[in-house]
């Protein structure tokens, strides 16, 4: 029987023929998805695979390839993670195709389009190329951060906030405001924490998190970024009524915050 008409490949060819490890072959065959033909007087190394089945998952595979590349090769050849590819996929609302993949743990996978790649790596650089480039919530000119935490009375506090008309300073009960000059002078408030720290160079990895306005989660992460980090060490702006929050101590925090306005 010719090379060409025999029914069977040994695990060498199935490896070249589906551009896999040999070891991948055995897994391949261990779960149904080759098959490997009986071999009793075990003439060949490695087994030998039915011919039909090998050429049937090639199949599957190339038509899974011109449909698209998976997340995992996109996010791996536009250097970001996995994760990040999928959150882009979800804000822009992309119409990714599922395709049959009995290959993949899932048997299925998400086949990106060319175009739909593109638009994936235009956004994730827009994103970086707009990322804040300074702290807006730092008011330098009274040395204070909105939204930091004052000491009232006993374990009491209030935070700076900015009044429409008489600017900067604390709702106390019933609405009532004060500027920041009169809860230091009059109402001897004071800062919780030091907003302030040594400036240190940025790191690698950060993840997004995104936080509403408003809520405890969000001031329990501020407290935290002014009280650890200091104002030197993230960045806030304020743009299209979001807060586009980015901490630079990544090696201590290990984050990027997205905080929605309500």
């Amino acid at each position: 029987m010719t090379n060409a008409n025999k029914d069977f490949y040994h695990v060498d060819e199935v490896a070249k023929i589906l551009d896999i490890k040999k070891s991948t072959v055995y897994s391949y065959a261990s779960k149904g998805l080759i098959e490997r033909l009986p071999d009793p007087h075990r003439l060949l190394r490695g087994g030998k695979y039915s011919r039909t089945s090998v050429d049937q998952l090639a199949r599957q595979k190339q038509a899974a390839a011109e449909a698209g590349r998976s997340i995992n090769d996109v996010a791996e050849g536009i250097g970001v993670s996995a994760g990040k590819v999928r959150k882009v996929i979800e804000e822009l609302e992309l119409d990714v195709k599922k395709v049959e993949a009995p290959f993949e743990k899932a048997s299925y996978r998400f086949a990106i389009t060319p175009e739909q790649e593109e638009a994936i790596a235009e956004h994730l650089q827009k994103r970086n190329t707009t990322r804040p480039k300074r702290n807006q919530l730092y008011l330098q000119q009274l040395d204070a951060a909105l939204y930091q935490s004052y000491q009232i009375a006993g374990d009491q506090f209030v935070r700076l906030r900015e009044h429409p008309e008489r600017g900067y300073g604390f709702f106390l009960e019933h609405e009532q405001f004060i500027t920041l000059q009169e809860g230091l002078n009059l109402y001897e408030l004071k800062p919780r924490y030091s907003i302030h720290s040594r400036r240190k160079k940025d790191g690698p990895g950060f993840t997004d998190i995104d936080v509403l306005f408003g809520t405890p989660e969000f001031y329990q992460i501020l407290d935290v970024l002014l009280a650890t980090c200091g104002v030197e060490n993230f960045n806030v702006e304020i743009m299209g009524g979001k807060y586009e929050l980015r901490s630079g101590m990544a090696a201590i925090l290990g984050m990027r915050l997205q905080i929605r306005k309500q």
